[in-house]
């Protein structure tokens, strides 16, 4: 079979505001055949994924690869193609934060123990150094969420401020330009793809969704004016009954930070991900500079208390991830890599044949 078409990239989950939002039952809920990982850190879950997806895309199958939202470093799940074409296997990090546990045990989800590749009496004598370590993890969590939530509260009053300044009726017979000609479909629906999230690498948004079309509109944002734009949209698709693959913005985890249209073959996505053929609608058009200057010393204020509350928040991301990494190392040191190689192999050979 010949591989014509690119892997797409993704997460499956969001550190937000409010907490940790995981999305691996709405993504991976939809696959025909599912297998969930179990296994500490370090025991090879990633890169198991990672070289089942690659073994996808050497025999031509749609791939997509989903990252850790905490440290895109590392895989959470792949969903390929089958053998037909016309189905879909999904393999997922089943473990905790994003724990799975299977539906239909066996028959659809069938679950890989990565746990039978390590030596527990290797394992024994740093136990409680991992509790410690996965202790020194969790309150970085804690305040992580803390700085997340604060910076929540502070875009909140930022997305009012500006709400006052939109002229809506004039946004809105942009979406209805943009739309033009687009027909009722057969029923809205929501294909779940995440292409933003808050990590450890800082805030990383994938270049994802100018890949769907070549016609590609990036909204350039002014403080968050375009979570108003991003809505009116998919409202207006809505009505339209237009089925839809979209993304959620972690800061604003139920505004729309992506959307793409298949029945319209067009992408709408906030800020731009450089691609040849994008067109931009700038949100400045829509912002009246009379109603607008009056909250600029606010604005200037909570942009700068916010980027201090980021930097606060990456440094505790950086933190949480060498101390994942420490917990990584004393799994990698018990782990019986050549078995759970052979392990790999056998599970190609069951899947790809």
């Amino acid at each position: 079979m010949e591989h014509t078409e690119k892997p797409r990239y993704y997460f499956a989950a969001m550190n937000t505001a409010n907490g940790f939002c995981g999305k691996f039952k709405e993504i991976f809920g939809e696959v025909q055949e599912l297998y969930i990982i179990k296994g500490g850190p370090g025991t090879g879950k990633s890169r198991f994924i990672s070289e089942m997806g690659k073994k996808a895309e050497e025999q031509g199958r749609s791939v997509e690869y989903f990252f850790c939202s905490s440290d895109p470093r590392s895989l959470d799940g792949v969903i390929f193609t089958d053998h037909s074409g016309t189905g879909r296997i999904g393999i997922i990090d089943g473990t905790a934060p994003h724990s799975y546990e299977p539906v239909t045990p066996g028959a659809k989800d069938k679950i890989l123990n990565f746990g039978e590749f390590w030596n527990e009496n290797e394992l024994s004598p740093a136990r409680e150094l991992i509790s410690a370590l996965g202790e020194a993890k969790s309150e970085l969590y804690s305040s992580a969420y803390s700085y997340l939530g604060a910076i929540g509260r502070l875009d909140s009053v930022t997305e009012g401020y500006m709400l006052r300044t939109v002229n809506l009726p004039k946004m809105n017979s942009a979406v209805e330009r943009l739309l033009r000609g687009l027909p009722t479909g057969s029923g809205y629906h929501e294909t779940l793809r995440i292409r933003s999230a808050i990590s450890c690498d800082g805030t990383v948004t994938l270049e994802t969704y100018s890949q769907f079309s070549p016609h590609n509109y990036a909204i350039l944002d002014r403080f968050f004016a375009a979570n108003t734009f991003m809505k009116a949209l998919k409202a207006r698709l809505t009505e339209l009954r237009q089925p839809v693959v979209i993304s959620y913005s972690p800061f604003f985890p139920d505004t729309p930070d992506a959307i793409y249209v298949p029945g319209g073959d067009m992408s709408f996505y906030i800020g731009s991900e450089g691609g040849a053929e994008e067109k931009t609608v700038n949100m400045r058009r829509f912002t009246a500079e009379e109603h607008f200057a009056p909250y600029k010393p606010k604005l200037r204020a909570i942009s700068r208390a916010r980027r201090e509350l980021l930097t606060l928040l990456h440094t505790d991301m950086t933190c949480i991830r060498n101390i994942h990494s420490e917990i990584e190392e004393i799994y990698i040191s018990a782990m019986d890599f050549v078995k759970k190689e052979e392990f790999t192999r056998a599970m190609a050979q069951k899947i790809f044949g």
